[in-house]
């Protein structure tokens, strides 16, 4: 089986493949190479695979410490056959929801004069110069000051950890410098031709399910608790900055590069409480926009999301920047909760990872594949595409 490259940098498939990290990326690779008969081992300093990825099953419920679905696809259903685990789908007929002009809306969170200004803007073009805008510049004519920071923003923000006007358009819209130039309506209407029912998924045991299933694949291929010296023909799938320590020696100018990348933080904590939260109910979740809420960036109602745990009490996971207090909407006080803070942070999406990420691929003495140099969503992740 070929292997078709999803990796910056340089690899020879002919030699045995060194994977330093076991993070979701880690163990996707490693995957993907036993599939396709390679010689491979994985190396990860820590006890346990997955990375950030972990479920935890507590008394009062499940907590998940970092991503709670994957975005569906026929690929994923495809792997997931070959993994053999059985998916968990996210609850149809669900609200999207936004924190906007000091109340929760349903999205589309505007009226009609809102609605009408968004029409008559759709024939405006995008700017010139798609590929170095950030997000906010690039659809600032069709959507204005407030619709990019109290909608824009946030949608982006619950993904990506920050607002529209710090992220690199073209690393977060794949092909968007295509419509440089071009009206609005052209963008949404290739969008919607090529729009594909969407459903995200989990499993009953949580995303650990997934780790566990990846891990059972490529078992008598990794060793735990090492830090193992940088080898030849290696594939890095770390964070920035344990990228940077690996290839210090080997190439210091690199290294600097992925240590001055910037970052944000993001933190989890779940609450759970023995009534339902009135506001939320029927809800997915909640998204809010930096200027109400320069900490909190979204709220994630577990218990909606996935019905079928059948779980004892009513679960929400907020994500913030540092630790969080419960919005005023939530009345009473939780019986629990559970934080979790992701130490490594979120890569920044901005115009300097995209030009270094064009470096990194030059580079003849190691490869890298990881959340920073392609997308950050697990889905892309587990389809190999950069």
């Amino acid at each position: 089986m070929s292997v078709k490259k999803f990796w910056l940098g340089n690899l020879d498939l002919t030699k045995k493949i060194h994977i330093y990290g076991g993070g979701i990326s880690g163990l996707s690779a490693a995957y993907k190479f036993k599939k396709a008969g390679l010689d491979f081992v994985l190396y990860e300093k820590s006890s346990r695979l997955g990375g950030k990825i972990q479920s935890t099953q507590t008394e009062h419920g499940l907590v998940e410490w970092a991503a709670n679905a994957i975005v569906n696809s026929p690929e994923i259903e495809r792997i997931l056959t070959e993994l053999e685990i059985s998916p968990l789908y996210v609850s149809k007929g669900l609200k999207r929801c936004i924190y906007r002009n000091g109340k929760i809306q349903s999205f589309p969170p505007f009226g009609f004069k809102e609605g009408f200004f968004l029409f008559k803007n759709l024939f405006n073009s995008f700017p010139d110069n798609l590929k170095g805008s950030t997000l906010k510049e690039a659809f600032y004519a069709l959507l204005g000051e407030n619709l990019s920071n109290e909608v824009l923003s946030p949608i982006f923000r619950g993904v990506y950890a920050t607002g529209a006007e710090n992220l690199n358009a073209g690393l977060v819209l794949n092909g968007i410098e295509d419509y440089s130039e071009k009206p609005y309506y052209q963008f949404f209407r290739d969008k919607i031709k090529q729009k594909q029912k969407i459903q995200s998924l989990s499993f009953m045991g949580g995303m650990q399910e997934l780790v566990d299933a990846l891990k059972r694949k490529i078992e008598g291929h990794y060793e735990l608790n090492t830090n193992q010296a940088m080898k030849e023909n290696a594939l890095i799938c770390t964070s920035p900055l344990q990228s940077a320590e690996l290839i210090g020696k080997m190439n210091p100018a690199l290294s600097n590069k992925l240590k001055n990348l910037k970052s944000v933080p993001i933190r989890s904590t779940t609450f759970f409480f023995e009534k339902e939260v009135p506001e939320l109910k029927g809800s997915f979740g909640l998204l809010f926009n930096e200027s109400d809420s320069p900490n909190l960036m979204g709220i994630l109602v577990n218990h909606e999301i996935f019905p079928q745990r059948d779980e004892k009490y009513f679960s929400y996971t907020l994500i913030s920047k540092e630790s969080v207090s419960l919005p005023a909407f939530f009345k009473d006080s939780p019986i629990k909760q559970y934080e979790f803070e992701q130490s490594n942070r979120l890569p920044l999406f901005d115009n300097n990872l995209r030009l270094l990420r064009s470096e990194l691929d030059k580079t003849s003495d190691f490869a890298f594949f990881s959340n920073f140099t392609g997308a950050i969503s697990l889905r892309q992740i587990l389809h190999f595409k950069g």
